[in-house]
């Protein structure tokens, strides 16, 4: 019987959703599985439907789509935030099916200080406290309000104030419209 014809080996699909185990193996001359048969052993739970190599993976705890791990891709990441501005360490985080962040975790990370409650990427930078308030990388780069294209008078204070460093309070003048900056900062004179 059936001499001549290519034989198929085909595997036990027990949960109907088209992927059989290795374990449970005929052979058939059929183009097609015979029914409770699959024609690939790639089942990692033969018992569920929901799980096998063609299902999506979703958020809860089990790998669904056979790939050997369980929630890839679907889970959220949140950041650890010490110091309650809003903002997570990106080194410091955790993932999870939850759609809000467990207690001391926020969804945004970007604090370049998670000690310091008032320095986070949204900060207004404070100029002279030689902290990069908003983390961009820069330490006191508030805007001085100088229009790029004016010419100025720079006046340093009859006791200039040394904020940090080199960085000297003055005044500049405005030569365009005669306003006065004040809080102004710069850098300091050749030599300190």
């Amino acid at each position: 019987i059936d001499e001549g014809l290519a034989r198929r080996p085909y595997f036990g699909d027990a949960d109907g959703d088209g992927h059989g185990v290795p374990f449970e193996i005929t052979e058939d001359c059929a183009a097609s599985p015979p029914p409770g048969y699959a024609a690939d052993p790639d089942d990692c739970d033969d018992a569920d439907p929901l799980r096998s190599p063609s299902a999506e993976e979703t958020c809860d705890g089990l790998d669904n789509d056979c790939d050997g791990t369980a929630d890839e891709g679907v889970q959220t990441t949140y950041y650890r935030d010490l110091d309650g501005d809003g903002y997570g360490d990106a080194n410091d985080r955790i993932q999870t099916c939850a759609d809000t962040p467990p207690p001391g975790y926020v969804a945004e990370a970007g604090d370049c200080d998670p000690y310091r409650a008032s320095v986070f990427p949204a900060a207004a930078e404070v100029p002279g406290n030689g902290v990069d308030d908003n983390c961009d990388g820069e330490t006191d780069e508030a805007a001085s309000g100088l229009e790029p294209d004016h010419d100025y008078e720079l006046r340093i204070l009859a006791t200039p104030v040394r904020l940090s460093g080199t960085a000297l309070a003055a005044e500049a003048v405005d030569g365009d419209t005669g306003a006065l900056h004040t809080s102004f900062t710069f850098g300091g004179l050749p030599g300190g």
